[in-house]
């Protein structure tokens, strides 16, 4: 059984809130503590943060994603001031399937960091995961055992708010999903305020004024039709609908604030999405790969040795501070029927193999 005392209840605020003004709050309360390239991702970060109130009027969610380039950048920070406004947190530095569409049916924000570390290439996860973003598809069924020792057919909710914080991208598909927010080192001329140690229980009093502001604009919320503007792809429209739906009610200047802010994070999501699948990153490393080798075939050890010394090189820290293994790309070169070979305990592929398969994407490579 789940716990649900591990999740935070709270008493209403007493009185009505304005909710541009509490927006206003928050969005200076993520400029003061992160360092962002635009004010208009804190803008962003509060009406997300908001959103996860009205979890319940949703069918589509986006996930909040804190995308750094490096260490040092503020993720870490970034998620303890989500952590500090959302509803119902619940923070993790791993989480593995089973537990993940089992811990969702108690509706918490799930807040998980590192995401690099232990996420990033689990492909079960990552389709748990991606099938919560919408809520008709956010169910996985399993076979659970019942009491009396038989087994039967059990369906497990996935929808519900997802923030996640990561070293390098994850899967495009994820991002695909999410709200992404950039972030960068600080500059010796950008200050930021520090958090204290009980800066989570401190914000106690936003989140009580947060729950009351979404009891009380539940019912006008859940009957407006918002026709979002599609500025460059439909996911990212579908992803900003709850958003927009939320500024729209809080004043003019906040719609207008939303507009601006789901611009900018569209164009991000441009950016930093790459349709280019990893097998075929991988396919078109190895034409620089084989010009090194005089042989008709080459271990894996070396592959992936020569593969980590390119300029570049995604595969150094493919597995977010690890590089790529053998299983991994025995799995993305088999899409390409190239096959693993084995003799005297070395495994090796064959360099007439990694030829054939290049062939249809001569054009594209530098």
């Amino acid at each position: 059984m789940i716990d649900y005392s591990i999740l935070e209840t709270l008493d209403d605020w007493p009185a009505s809130i304005n909710g541009e003004e509490l927006a206003n709050e928050i969005s200076q309360e993520v400029l003061s503590k992160i360092v962002l390239s635009d004010a208009r991702y804190a803008d962003a970060v509060t009406l997300w943060v908001m959103s996860t109130w009205l979890m319940e009027l949703w069918q589509i969610h986006p996930f909040f994603y804190a995308l750094s380039p490096t260490k040092r950048c503020g993720k870490t920070t970034m998620l303890s001031v989500i952590k500090a406004h959302v509803k119902r947190e619940l923070t993790t530095s791993t989480c593995s399937e089973a537990a993940l569409f089992r811990v969702m049916s108690i509706e918490p924000t799930l807040i998980m960091d590192e995401f690099d570390r232990w996420g990033k290439n689990n492909e079960h996860l990552n389709g748990i995961i991606n099938g919560g973003h919408n809520r008709e598809t956010a169910r996985v069924i399993r076979m659970e055992k019942e009491k009396g020792g038989q087994f039967d057919i059990a369906w497990f909710p996935t929808f519900g708010a997802k923030a996640f914080a990561s070293i390098g991208k994850p899967l495009s598909t994820l991002l695909d999903r999410s709200l992404i927010i950039p972030l960068s080192r600080k500059l010796i001329h950008q200050k930021v305020e520090p958090l204290p140690l009980n800066y989570v229980q401190s914000k106690q009093p936003i989140r009580r004024k947060l729950q009351r502001f979404a009891a009380d604009n539940k019912e006008a919320l859940s009957s407006i039709i918002y026709n979002v503007p599609v500025f460059d792809n439909d996911r990212a429209a579908q992803n900003w609908e709850p958003l927009l739906r939320i500024a729209s009610i809080l004043s003019a200047d906040w719609e207008q604030r939303a507009l601006q802010a789901y611009q900018l994070t569209s164009k991000e999501e441009e950016n930093d999405l790459d349709d280019e699948p990893d097998s075929l990153k991988l396919l078109k490393d190895l034409s620089y790969v084989i010009l090194e080798i005089n042989d008709e075939v080459i271990s894996s050890s070396k592959m992936i040795s020569m593969l980590i010394q390119l300029d570049d090189s995604t595969w150094r820290n493919f597995n977010g501070r690890t590089p790529i293994d053998g299983r991994q790309i025995k799995r993305l070169l088999n899409e390409f029927k190239i096959s693993r070979h084995r003799k005297s305990g070395n495994s090796f592929y064959q360099i007439s193999d990694i030829k054939r398969a290049l062939e249809p994407y001569r054009d594209t490579l530098k």
